[in-house]
């Protein structure tokens, strides 16, 4: 007879996590585990959150449910968005290339696996092993395959965008016109007296390890405008701004704020009484000449046709596809996403 003491401990199931099918993208089953593994850590995490401790140091806890489910939510529907265009492309690649372009495509996945091969002293078993991703070389190479039939649809895409110089001209003209109107900077700036070298020192720390300059402008040796974090009022110019003139009797103060781009700071910058320290918080271009202009507004009404161009392309591909319901395999992913990801109290 088994004493007490010698009893074997009772067996616990553990939960089994099954695969399950969410859907199908022109005739390609989805399937829940290969889909959420790549966010899946992403997903863990997210079910905590770093709560401080009274006597310092923090705490994970467990956020609601729900709040979790909102969350997840929005990546899953960002990731399944991005799956499906992914799908959609490859799928019209691999039907519309032209026999001189599938030779090419072939002779591509050729190079790919050579230089694979090539790299791991000539054993492909040993650069498939270095991969680290637990795929096969069948699926290495299927993934250059896809990477590449992605670029080269977005890369023919791109090619059927033209923005002339009238169009820029004609941008130029309705967002500067004809009138000189004001632009905008504004700037946070700390001051500490020199007579406070403890104070100027700990400042300079401060910021050099990466808190942010208004958080360190609240300290108690900055002499300017602490309570708001050393924010001024904004400033107002015309024309360049390299040209502009903002704190005339602090010439060095004022070259830094010609100079400095938004999210940088400069200092310490010394005069016969103070340290400073500047930081431009932003600047808003009322005026660009031409020349400052065109280019950002060729860059910009590029990007506005590629996106309508690109809104076209996935509108086509999507009435053609023959797939699951998008919002449908969104609802079921959550759901498996909950399931496997959320921990049970």
């Amino acid at each position: 007879m088994v004493g007490p003491d010698l009893a074997p401990a009772p067996v616990v199931a553990q939960p089994v996590l099954f695969d399950v099918k969410v859907g199908e993208v022109n005739n390609k089953p989805v399937f829940a585990a290969e889909f959420l593994d790549p966010i899946a850590q992403r997903l863990r995490a997210m079910a905590y959150r770093d709560v401080p401790l009274p006597g310092g140091g923090t705490t994970a806890q467990l956020i609601p449910r729900e709040q979790w489910r909102f969350q997840a939510n929005q990546v899953i529907t960002e990731q399944l968005r991005t799956f499906v265009e992914n799908e959609l492309v490859i799928a019209e690649g691999l039907a519309s290339f032209t026999p001189a372009q599938r030779t090419g495509l072939r002779n591509f996945i050729g190079l790919a696996r050579r230089s694979l091969e090539r790299n791991a002293g000539g054993s492909i078993t040993r650069a498939v092993r270095e991969l680290g991703t637990g795929q096969t070389l069948s699926e290495y190479l299927q993934d250059v395959r896809n990477q590449e039939l992605i670029r080269q649809f977005y890369q023919e895409l791109r090619r059927t965008i033209v923005v002339t110089r009238s169009d820029v001209q004609r941008a130029y003209l309705r967002r500067y016109g004809d009138a000189k109107r004001e632009s905008t900077l504004t700037f946070r700036r700390i001051r500490v007296p020199l007579r406070d070298p403890e104070g100027a020192a700990r400042i300079s720390e401060r910021l050099a390890s990466g808190e942010s300059f208004e958080e360190v402008a609240t300290d108690e040796s900055n002499t300017s405008r602490r309570s708001s974090g050393g924010l001024w009022p904004a400033m107002t110019f015309q024309g360049s701004r390299a040209e502009a003139s903002f704190l005339a009797n602090a010439p060095e103060i004022d070259m830094a704020l010609r100079e400095l781009t938004p999210g940088e700071w400069r200092g310490p910058i010394e005069d016969e009484r103070n340290a400073h320290w500047v930081y431009v918080d932003g600047v808003e271009i009322g005026y660009k000449t031409w020349a400052e202009a065109q280019s950002e507004l060729r860059e910009e009404l590029f990007m506005q046709r590629f996106e309508e161009a690109n809104f076209r392309a996935m509108t086509r591909l999507f009435e053609q596809a023959g797939m699951t319901d998008i919002q449908t395999m969104r609802a079921e992913l959550l759901e498996v996403a909950t399931a496997w990801f959320y921990p049970t109290e």
